[in-house]
C-alpha cells in the first residue's frame, strides 16, 4: 500500500485527528487550543497563529505586538529575572 492510498483510507475513514497532535487537531478545525484572539485582549495574551493573522490582515501592526511583548517583559522582568538583556529602546 503506498502512502498517499493510505492517507487516502485514513480520511475516508476520519481516523486523522486522532492521529494528529491535539494542537494541531485544533488548528485544522479553526480552533485555537490555547486562547482565542479578542480584540479587547492584550497583545502578548494572543497565541502566534491568532497574532500571525492578524498582522498578515492588518488588523494589528508588527510593532504594536512587539510594543504589547515588551511591556510585559519590562513589567515583569524584575520579578522573574529571567533575561539578561533587551535590545533596543526602551
Amino acid at each position: 500500500m503506498s502512502r498517499r492510498q493510505f492517507t487516502a483510507m485514513l480520511a475516508a475513514t476520519g481516523a486523522f485527528p486522532l492521529l494528529a497532535p491535539p494542537a494541531a487537531a485544533a488548528h485544522d478545525r479553526g480552533v485555537s487550543h490555547r486562547h482565542r484572539a479578542s480584540p479587547g485582549d492584550e497583545l502578548w495574551r494572543w497565541n502566534a497563529a491568532d497574532l500571525a493573522a492578524a498582522i498578515t490582515t492588518r488588523q494589528v501592526s508588527a510593532r504594536e505586538a512587539t510594543e504589547s511583548v515588551l511591556a510585559r517583559l519590562h513589567a515583569l522582568d524584575p520579578t522573574v529575572n529571567a533575561v539578561a538583556e533587551v535590545l533596543g529602546p526602551v
